[in-house]
């Protein structure tokens, strides 16, 4: 299933950028739930070596995506418009 990036998202993985961190250092300071918004929760995996986030719809049904630091600036460019997200429970 397919979302569309909305400013909201966009918004955390400005912030990522911002910390201007690389690979090795994200990994040394992983954190599930570094970055919580309204309908976001997440941040960096060490094992996966990737972000991991929840995302919330209107209904606060649950559902789970990941994505690479390298995707980080094309999603905030508007290069990459949708994620694939799949519901939490399975």
């Amino acid at each position: 299933m397919n979302l569309k990036i909305d400013s909201e998202f966009r918004n955390i993985c400005s912030e990522i950028l911002e910390h201007n961190l690389n690979l090795e250092n994200w990994a040394e300071i992983e954190s599930d739930d570094m970055f919580q918004t309204e309908n976001y929760a997440g941040g960096f995996d060490g094992t996966e070596l990737e972000f991991c986030f929840s995302y919330f719809n209107e209904k606060k049904d649950e559902f789970w995506f990941q994505f690479p630091l390298s995707e980080v600036s094309l999603i905030v460019k508007g290069q990459i418009e949708t994620l694939n997200i799949r519901p939490a429970d399975v």
